[in-house]
């Protein structure tokens, strides 16, 4: 009886101890890398495998463009929620406070190939999402729901609108981006480990 407990006793230490491997292998995975693979396929970014950009020689059909800007969306929303899922864990028990979770001016809505930004004040929605072709004048809802102004690359200015851009300097700008968002992943999972080395030595 004695020596069956004993038997039992080691077993369970054995399976903590490689359990405690195992944890301590997934701790080290990055998630939001793992999920949304930011790479490159020659001129253009991608992300999951789809390109976000548009050449002269090279056409990308735009449900593939808009697939990666659906991809986007939900990077950045679930970016966003894993910061702030670490904040609340921080500091209270996680039962209902993800429902507190909210951005304050715009909403991100990853619909998938359909996705858009949704403005709180004004109830509008801005789509992130185009179809076409590359339009001299740019696609103008999609320039503003992107909404942003210029991405530095080399001491060289790409803007991320397509209108008055060519489709080369908006398909540099899109790989900017990306590069970006790649940086911004290494921020979040960084940032959410010294929140959780902050907690465990509280």
């Amino acid at each position: 009886m004695l020596l069956k407990k004993e038997v039992e006793k080691r077993d369970a230490e054995a399976s903590l101890r490689c359990l405690k491997v195992r944890l301590d292998k997934l701790s080290k995975i990055n998630v939001l890398n793992t999920a949304f693979h930011i790479w490159q396929q020659g001129c253009f970014g991608t992300i999951n495998g789809f390109r976000l950009g548009q050449l002269p020689h090279s056409q990308v059909e735009w449900n593939e463009i808009n697939a990666a800007w659906g991809q986007l969306a939900l990077l950045l929303n679930a970016s966003y929620k894993f910061l702030f899922a670490v904040e609340i864990i921080r500091k209270y028990t996680l039962g209902d406070c993800l429902d507190d979770f909210h951005f304050s001016v715009y909403r991100i809505v990853p619909m998938g190939s359909y996705s858009f930004v949704q403005c709180i004040d004004s109830d509008v929605d801005l789509p992130l999402f185009g179809s076409g072709g590359f339009k001299p004048f740019g696609q103008k809802k999609l320039d503003e729901g992107i909404c942003a102004d210029r991405i530095e690359d080399n001491k060289m200015e790409y803007s991320v609108k397509m209108q008055f851009n060519s489709e080369e300097r908006w398909t540099k700008a899109m790989k900017c981006l990306l590069i970006n968002f790649r940086w911004a992943i290494s921020f979040v999972v960084v940032h959410s480990k010294v929140l959780a080395s902050e907690e465990n030595a509280a």
